[in-house]
């Protein structure tokens, strides 16, 4: 009869009923040695699948049949739990998925949610290291909304603030760029947080000049300014001929 001799065939539903130390255990039975600091190595791999197959080719696997099947859903699940914080190729198609689904079924959704549904797109193939793709969706993102202020914040802050490749150098240059380009546009939303992210920047890189410049202008913000009154940034101007084009 066909199935016979592949041994009990595993769903992802059971294998995540199991407790951690159960995975570990079966995985141990099958030869494949995985404790929850070994297992941080997922991060030189791009795939639970990829993950699996380490351990088939690594360890002499006595996985067959489905067993083989329980050892990749067990690698997925314990990425899961123990480094939720190491994308993979399944949390990123998960995620993808998720945000095409609610595309189709909720177009007309407000712009605040289908913004925040574009940029997790967008960091998930930043995530990945697709940057070309990063780019192109962030890019998008802003075309479509062009006064979304966290789709120009979550494409900045990539760059320096919470970067997607963390050994590689921080590009200020590139972010500072982004948040500038946001504030241009006079119907531009959330500008408090914009300018705040340009503090943080400018301090962390110690450019106090700049840093003093814009904590003056997040003050102006947080108060009624005269249109007449000289504008908080020091450029001089009044307000209404500089900062306050902008409101």
């Amino acid at each position: 009869m066909f199935g016979e001799g592949l041994g009990k065939r595993w769903s992802f539903e059971e294998v995540r009923l199991m407790t951690t130390d159960g995975i570990i255990d079966k995985l141990a039975s099958l030869n494949i040695p995985v404790n929850e600091t070994s297992f941080l190595d997922v991060k030189d791999h791009y795939s639970a699948e990829a993950l699996a197959e380490t351990w088939l080719s690594r360890h002499k696997c006595r996985a067959t049949g489905f067993e083989a099947d329980f050892v990749w859903m067990a690698a997925t699940v314990l990425w899961e739990r123990l480094a939720p914080d190491v994308i993979n190729m399944e949390i990123f198609e998960e995620t993808n998925s998720i945000c095409q689904e609610f595309y189709t079924q909720f177009p007309d959704e407000d712009r605040l949610t289908l913004g925040n549904s574009y940029r997790a797109e967008a960091e998930s193939y930043g995530r990945l290291g697709d940057t070309e793709t990063t780019e192109k969706k962030f890019k998008d993102l802003t075309d479509r909304y062009p006064n979304f202020a966290w789709g120009y914040i979550g494409w900045a802050d990539s760059y320096w603030l919470d970067p997607f490749d963390r050994a590689a150098p921080k590009d200020y240059a590139k972010a500072e760029s982004i948040y500038l380009k946001a504030l241009e546009n006079p119907k531009m939303e959330d500008r408090p947080d914009i300018i705040q992210r340009l503090i943080m920047l400018y301090e962390e890189k110690a450019d106090l000049g700049k840093a003093d410049r814009y904590s003056r202008i997040s003050e102006g913000l947080q108060r009624k300014i005269g249109r007449n009154e000289r504008c908080p940034c020091g450029s001089g101007r009044k307000y209404k001929k500089c900062c306050g084009l902008r409101r």
